[in-house]
């Protein structure tokens, strides 16, 4: 990324510049700032999007901050899901007097909202370009939570709470605000024990069927915590396991994965474990996903003592409380009304 004002000073006239932007060579990717045209036209969009977002960042100075997708993809190195959005984000705050404020203005290089918010969820980060204006990684979260379909909206809140981000505190920030209450709900679900969008996404099927909660990332063993399951319900004997695109060709160790692959599903039936696995395709089709849940949990009675589990496998690993034990039955859960849909520009 270069700046107007860094090739001057390094020799590059402004007419040079221009040459360079009609052969080609540069690409604008906002007001004065550019990027080789070719590398930017063999990316993918959203590295094309992170590099549009770190320019208008660039090209907007430390008033405005970056928010939405742009601040949780380039500064707070969020799972990126769903559409590329069409344009990068930010916030101005209505204490900003320095220019007239409007609600919210649009370029062709980003989408700056006017916002009554105060200082306490802003913050700067240091990026490759220098130092860069943002929302906090809470708030960003929890603004984006309340627009997003609420599956893309959990991938969000379980990665923010796995990395130690207090999201129900931002919560009152927003109160009012379209989609609040999504917000509030998605928040309310966050899983810190899922550790990938597909576990996180894998488990919609269970408020859209209102099944019985599992454990996530739970260790099994016969005698003691030997492999951690995804998804486990201790009451019926039932893992759900997200399988990722594990590839197996061409690498040296494949035979090894094979064969620890075929050990661990030996252990498994062994403590008889029914078995649901899913990737991504089967993962986002949460009416199939469902039914393979609910069909495979009504084929395992609800046992009299649950299997035996650990939450952790460090040192002398610790028993589950009644307070780790999930309810063997539905707890009534309900998604907000539109749920799979997003509910304005994100």
């Amino acid at each position: 990324m270069a700046h107007h004002a860094r090739l001057v000073a390094a020799g590059i006239t402004t007419s040079r510049i221009s040459r360079l932007v009609a052969d080609g060579r540069l690409h604008r990717v906002a007001r004065g700032c550019y990027v080789n045209r070719a590398s930017y036209a063999s990316s993918d969009m959203w590295t094309r999007f992170r590099l549009r977002s770190r320019a208008l960042a660039m090209a907007t100075g430390p008033r405005v901050h970056l928010s939405g997708w742009s601040a949780a993809s380039v500064v707070w190195d969020m799972p990126t899901i769903g559409r590329t959005p069409a344009r990068p984000q930010a916030i101005r705050t209505k204490g900003d007097h320095r220019r007239d404020i409007r609600g919210e203005s649009i370029t062709p290089f980003g989408r700056v909202r006017t916002v009554d918010l105060s200082d306490d969820h802003l913050t700067r980060a240091v990026g490759p370009d220098g130092e860069i204006a943002t929302t906090t990684a809470a708030w960003t979260v929890v603004d984006l939570a309340r627009l997003l379909p609420v599956p893309d909206g959990l991938v969000l809140v379980d990665r923010a709470t796995r990395n130690g981000h207090d999201l129900r505190a931002e919560l009152p920030s927003i109160t009012g605000w379209l989609g609040a209450p999504r917000a509030r709900w998605v928040v309310d679900q966050a899983q810190p024990n899922c550790e990938t969008p597909l576990e996180s996404i894998g488990r919609v099927p269970i408020y859209v069927f209102d099944l019985p909660h599992p454990v996530f990332n739970a260790w099994v063993g016969i005698d003691r915590p030997l492999y951690r399951v995804d998804e486990l319900w201790p009451w019926h004997g039932v893992v759900g396991e997200a399988d990722g695109a594990i590839k197996y060709n061409n690498r040296p160790d494949a035979n090894d994965i094979v064969r620890q692959q075929h050990e661990r599903e030996w252990v498994l039936q062994r403590l008889g474990l029914r078995i649901v696995r899913y990737g991504w395709k089967l993962a986002h089709d949460h009416g199939e996903l469902g039914r393979r849940f609910s069909a495979v949990l009504a084929d395992q009675p609800v046992r009299e003592e649950p299997i035996r589990w650990w939450p952790d496998d460090h040192g002398t690993p610790r028993a589950w409380s009644a307070a780790d034990q999930p309810l063997p039955g539905p707890v009534g859960m309900t998604l907000p009304a539109g749920w799979n849909r997003a509910l304005g520009r994100t």
